[in-house]
Formats: structure tokens, C-alpha cells, sequence
């Protein structure tokens, strides 16, 4: 993972600083997070790693993926996106795409002045509920917040929160593991 958040991280600040320029930051934050999901998907990765597939049948493959699932975005930023993924098939760097969102997905927040926060649940949250957690945050942090809900039945109840290093464990296996300590300790 590490190997490919180094190879990804200048393409990344590439395609960030070109989508500032043209004023497209949202349809390739679009593009980017569909295509990650398209290169992940098991048999686009075995196309991907065949060496059989010539470049140009990829490219129109996951060009006409990527049209399907964001046809606006793909036709407002054609010509960069055509050019981008036959670069990434040529020098073969299509499996760092889900590194390449990520870090642009972090680079768009920063530019906006916001935080991400994960909240772990072990259940779905609804939209108070989310909103509930974004206020408190917004106010603890002094930011405007991006919120990520991810689900861990391993939690059993309650919710775990974390920004950057800050972590704020409410979940109930988390007091179990406290409490355990104490005894322990």
C-alpha cells in the first residue's frame, strides 16, 4: 500500500493542480472515486494485468465505464481523462488509481478548509445522527468537517471516532477493552 501511495502521490498533485486550473475540481474528485471502483473491480484488474489487451481497447473499455456511470463529468473533462488513462496503461500505473483518489480526495478537502473525520458504527446511521456528530466535531475542531460513516459489527454498539491521530472511542468494545485493562492492570 505505502509502495503505491508513492507512485500515486504525483499523479495526484498532477491531475489536482490541472483540475484548479480549469476550474474542474469536482468532475475529476467524480471521475477519479468511479474509476478507483472500476480498476478494483476483479475483472477489469486481471484486463488490467493481461498483457494481451492492447492499450487502446483498455482504455476505450474503461473510458465507456467511466461514461456510463459519470456521463457528465466524462464530457466535460474528455480530452485531459482520454490522455490520463492511456498515460496510466502505458507506464502500467492503473492499479494506483485508488491511491490516486484517495490522495486527490485529500488534497480537494484540504483546498476547502475542511477535516475528514471516520466514524466506526456497527450499525447504519441515520442522517441526524450524522449531522448530530458533524456539529459536535465542527465545534471541537474549529472546521468545517467532511464525515466518513464506516461499519465494524465488531463494535457491538456505540461509535468510534477518529480525526488525524485524535480518537475518540465510544463504542462498546472499546470499553470492554478499557475495562478489562483496569482489572488486568
Amino acid at each position: 500500500m505505502t509502495a503505491l501511495i508513492t507512485v500515486a502521490r504525483p499523479y495526484a498533485q498532477a491531475i489536482f493542480k490541472s483540475a484548479q486550473k480549469s476550474g474542474q475540481l469536482e468532475q475529476w474528485s467524480d471521475v477519479l472515486n468511479v474509476l478507483s471502483g472500476i480498476v478494483e473491480n476483479s475483472d477489469i484488474s486481471s484486463l488490467v494485468s493481461d498483457p494481451t489487451v492492447s492499450a487502446d481497447v483498455l482504455k476505450n473499455l474503461l473510458f465507456n465505464l467511466l461514461h456510463h456511470f459519470c456521463e457528465k463529468a466524462v464530457e466535460e473533462i474528455n480530452e485531459p481523462l482520454n490522455a490520463l488513462l492511456l498515460l496510466l496503461i502505458q507506464v502500467k500505473r492503473l492499479p494506483a488509481l485508488p491511491s490516486m483518489a484517495v490522495l486527490y480526495h485529500e488534497f480537494l478537502i484540504k483546498q476547502k478548509g475542511m477535516i475528514e473525520a471516520t466514524v466506526s458504527s456497527p450499525f447504519p446511521l441515520n442522517e441526524m445522527q450524522q449531522k448530530k456528530i458533524t456539529r459536535f466535531l465542527e465545534k471541537r475542531f474549529h472546521a468545517d468537517v467532511s464525515l466518513v460513516v464506516v461499519r465494524d459489527p465488531s463494535l457491538v454498539g456505540g461509535v468510534c471516532i477518529r480525526v488525524g491521530e485524535w480518537v475518540m472511542d465510544g463504542s462498546i468494545k472499546g470499553r470492554l477493552n478499557q475495562l478489562s485493562e483496569y482489572l488486568i492492570g
